[in-house]
């Protein structure tokens, strides 16, 4: 892991630490951070699931994440536990560039009945004719295998972080019929 990664995961870790103060949520934050250091392949994947994670705590104030989760990090299709959760669908289980078919789509959130992907395109790989229309054969081979496609731009990401995260975050709310278990929200 390069410096500029721990300068990165160690500023979340505070930034996380001092959201939290006294919480029994750190366990299901390290677990987060060790999927998002260990699956992730590239910085900008790695910012979206770090701002992703922040979104989930703050709009949960209040809940153990952790007994009580929105969301299961997990690296292989076939880990689906526990699997009364995951067929109910409470609880998605979220992906990190797992092999689906011909294709390893960045970030995949999925129940037994509904299958998002995340997908974050940084303009350096995705700004050529070609690249396009392979983005767009690759949306509708994984739309024939059940899946929604969200895109976010780099650009996006890294002119507002938190804006692209509660987008993310309500897209996962809606598409899994999930509640904030923040019982204080609104």
């Amino acid at each position: 892991m390069d410096k500029e990664t721990i300068k990165e995961v160690f500023e979340k870790i505070r930034e996380i630490s001092c959201m939290l103060g006294d919480n029994s949520n750190m366990e299901w934050i390290l677990q987060s951070i060790e999927h998002i250091l260990l699956y992730t392949e590239s910085p900008i994947e790695r910012k979206f699931l770090f701002a992703l994670i922040t979104e989930i705590i703050d709009k949960n104030v209040g809940t153990d994440l952790f007994e009580n989760p929105i969301l299961i990090w997990t690296n292989q299709i076939e880990d689906l536990f526990p699997a009364e959760y995951w067929e109910a669908g409470t609880i998605a289980m979220l992906f990190i560039n797992p092999i689906i078919g011909n294709y390893r789509p960045d970030i995949v959130l999925s129940t037994a009945k509904n299958k998002i992907i995340f997908e974050i395109d940084g303009f350096q790989y995705h700004n050529t004719k070609k690249q396009l229309t392979s983005d767009k054969k690759r949306e509708r081979e994984l739309g024939k295998l059940g899946y929604k496609i969200y895109r976010f731009s780099g650009t996006e990401l890294h002119q507002n972080e938190k804006k692209v995260a509660e987008e993310a975050l309500e897209i996962i709310y809606r598409e899994f019929n999930l509640k904030e278990k923040n019982e204080n929200s609104q």
